[in-house]
């Protein structure tokens, strides 16, 4: 993640809980990456919303598969979908096409001056 707000760690986004959610500080650009496993190849991502304020910041957002953390917008990566992806200021989750992205990371950026990254799953 490219910044922690403390107790919202990263890892909250993957443990399977919708209960609990990582958060960045605000700031440009904020990401979270998952490492994803060897030879992994990407269909689709669900992704879920902090589930108790604030649906609205995650829109617009943009999901990359690459090669290391924060790998986005680089020779070594590739959009889902397209850029600047916007979902209803609801929890969801919402279902983003990859079309068969192969890569090391799945990488999710807020794109913006001033964004706070905060989602549930």
């Amino acid at each position: 993640m490219s910044s922690t707000h403390q107790p919202h760690v990263a890892s909250n986004c993957i443990d399977g809980r919708y209960n609990n959610y990582c958060h960045t500080l605000k700031e440009p650009w904020p990401w979270l990456s998952i490492q994803l496993p060897a030879d992994a190849v990407v269909s689709y991502v669900l992704v879920t919303n902090r589930p108790d304020c604030c649906q609205e910041r995650l829109s617009p957002f943009q999901l990359w598969v690459g090669a290391s953390a924060g790998d986005h917008n680089s020779a070594t990566s590739s959009a889902c979908g397209h850029n600047n992806l916007t979902v209803p200021a609801t929890v969801g989750p919402f279902a983003v096409n990859c079309s068969l992205l192969a890569g090391a990371y799945l990488t999710l950026v807020l794109p913006g001056p001033s964004r706070t990254l905060h989602i549930a799953e």
